[in-house]
């Protein structure tokens, strides 16, 4: 049996990781939705050789419709066209909601590109998460899992997640938003009735990714994140109906913690 997921901010901060590893196994489905073009390029070598995993983007058309989340029922509906439902949906606004570790995750050519995304809204950024759970709750409906992961990295547990943007982010509306939409995200689908009925689980994993100097030393990328994002796939196959609602703190050097 297929497993359908769907990774919102796919090209940074774990994101990528995540897809990568997602796709490897055949026996997923993988949608990854990035910000543009030039976000999806670090996708493009897997898309090439991996035909479970399909890769959506933002137009400058979409962005000009306005922040009502239009562009993303679109694709979902286009999804809903080669998938019966979906199963998991993650949110990863990582590089958003998290500090240092969060963004230099990203290779120096694609770092600024992607922090000017923030500022424009990107499909990862908090501002989205919400947009992309509503659009995608449908296809959720007609999953077999119903799980909706919304990934941040740094204090994510107490939501004092302000302190931990990117400097250039500080004080931004992005960096004001970012609280009160992780609780939407979280809070919010995990109490709905509807969705309580339906076995929905809703949580908010807190990823301690690692300061910058570890992310610097070359065997950062193929030794400790392969190691973190199993964790983080362990954690989410592990989910169960009264987790919902909770933050789900997971680190590279310590096992899973449920705050």
């Amino acid at each position: 049996m297929v497993t359908v997921y769907v990774v919102s901010g796919a090209s940074y901060g774990i994101g990528l990781e995540l897809t990568r590893r997602l796709s490897s196994d055949t026996k997923n489905l993988v949608f990854a939705l990035v910000t543009s073009v030039t976000a999806a390029e670090p996708l493009s070598t897997l898309t090439q050789s991996r035909e479970n995993l399909r890769v959506y983007f933002e137009t400058e058309g979409d962005r000009q419709r306005g922040f009502e989340g239009f562009h993303f029922k679109m694709i979902a509906r286009d999804i809903g066209k080669s998938a019966e439902g979906v199963d998991v949906l993650i949110n990863n606004i990582s590089c958003a909601a998290g500090g240092a570790g969060g963004c230099d995750i990203l290779s120096s050519e694609y770092r600024h590109t992607q922090i000017d995304d923030s500022h424009r809204l990107p499909s990862g950024c908090a501002f989205d998460a919400d947009n992309v759970t509503r659009a995608f709750i449908p296809l959720l409906h007609r999953g077999l899992l119903k799980k909706v992961v919304t990934i941040a990295s740094g204090q994510a547990h107490d939501l004092q997640l302000n302190s931990a943007l990117p400097s250039n982010l500080e004080g931004s509306v992005p960096s004001n938003a970012t609280k009160p939409t992780l609780r939407l995200t979280g809070a919010r689908y995990s109490t709905l009735s509807e969705l309580v009925r339906e076995g929905f689980i809703c949580v908010t994993m807190d990823c301690d990714i690692g300061g910058v100097s570890e992310i610097q030393n070359g065997s950062y990328r193929d030794n400790v994140l392969p190691y973190f994002v199993e964790n983080v796939l362990t954690a989410i196959a592990h989910l169960k109906p009264e987790d919902s609602g909770r933050c789900i703190r997971v680190e590279h050097e310590r096992d899973l913690i449920t705050l």
